[in-house]
Order: structure tokens, then C-alpha cells, then sequence
């Protein structure tokens, strides 16, 4: 179905690209996040320092997704994923992530981390002061339909904590971690 790539900042058809599907993957749920093309082509374009990297999913000559990361010794930030809308769904997210984890095993990483925002009410958290008790919070998280962290869960990661009001006011970040 498709291969799996270094993202090579110099390659502008691949950037623009990747930022038109990171533009539209994003529109949705995380409308706040990218407000724009342009936005999302500096996105594409900050794996290019010297603990940054992005994989990106082929298939034909042109990209279905990308993953960037983030380096550190033992732990490895996946930010962002973006899958072309109409092939989300199809598995190139999980792959992206499983090609993350073997590169990181390989370098010696112990961790996965990522993190997904509420912004729209994907969750049963969005709107809710959960400063209030947070430990309780992360018990009773659950997704009321389509989001970030559903995809991230379905990937093996676990919720390792809430940063109430990390996108605005009763706009919850979920942070998730996996061991490679």
C-alpha cells in the first residue's frame, strides 16, 4: 500500500503537500492549531533542526501522511501526525507510529510521548474545570466520538496526565506515553 520515508524539507512538492493534508487533517478538531496553509507548511518545515525528524507515508508518488518527531535521549515526541483526510482510517497512522517505535528502540529509547488536544469536544473533559480533581479526570476520560485520543490509545499508548486548559479555557491537553 505504501512506503514509509525520511520527509526531506528541500522536496517542495512533498511539503506543500504535507502541509495542504496537515491543513486539512486538522481543520476539525484542532481548528485553533492551524489557522492556515501557511501555518501548516512552518509545521512541515520545523523538522528540519537537529533533533527533529519526519516520516512520511507514500504510495504512487505522493503523500498520505507524515509523522514528525521529536527527539530526546530516552524519549521520543510524535508531533504532529496528520493523515490525508480521505485515507484516515486505513491503518497509515498506525504505520507511521509503529515506524516511529522501531527507530526509536533501534537508537535506544525507552518512550513514546504524545499529545492530543480538546478543542472541539471530542471528549467527555472539554468545557469541564478539571483543576478541580484531575487524578479523577484521567479515570473518567472517554471520547465522545472522533478524536486524538482515541487514534492514540488505539496505538498502545496509555493517558500519563491532563494539562487543564492547555488550548484555552475548559480545553484539556491529553498527554500519552508508550514504551518502545
Amino acid at each position: 500500500m505504501g512506503t514509509i520515508i525520511d520527509l526531506d524539507i528541500q522536496d517542495e512538492s512533498v511539503v506543500s503537500a504535507l502541509a495542504g493534508l496537515t491543513y486539512a487533517a486538522f481543520e476539525e478538531n484542532s481548528p485553533e492549531w492551524i489557522e492556515t496553509l501557511d501555518e501548516a507548511r512552518q509545521v512541515v518545515m520545523e523538522v528540519g533542526d537537529e533533533r527533529r525528524f519526519g516520516r512520511v507515508w507514500m504510495a504512487d508518488g505522493e503523500p498520505l501522511g507524515w509523522v514528525g518527531v521529536i527527539k530526546r535521549k530516552y524519549l521520543w515526541e510524535l508531533h504532529p501526525i496528520a493523515v490525508a483526510v480521505e485515507h484516515q482510517f486505513s491503518g497509515i497512522g498506525h504505520g507511521l507510529v509503529e515506524d516511529v517505535a522501531r527507530l526509536a528502540k533501534n537508537a535506544g529509547a525507552l518512550t513514546l510521548f504524545a499529545g492530543a488536544s480538546d478543542e472541539t469536544g471530542t471528549t467527555n473533559l472539554f468545557g469541564v474545570d478539571i483543576y478541580e480533581n484531575p487524578i479523577e479526570s484521567m479515570k473518567i476520560l472517554q471520547s465522545a466520538g472522533r478524536s486524538a485520543h482515541q487514534f492514540w490509545i488505539s496505538a498502545g499508548f496509555t493517558v500519563v496526565g491532563l494539562m487543564p486548559d492547555e488550548e484555552g479555557c475548559g480545553k484539556p491537553g491529553i498527554h500519552l506515553a508508550r514504551r518502545v
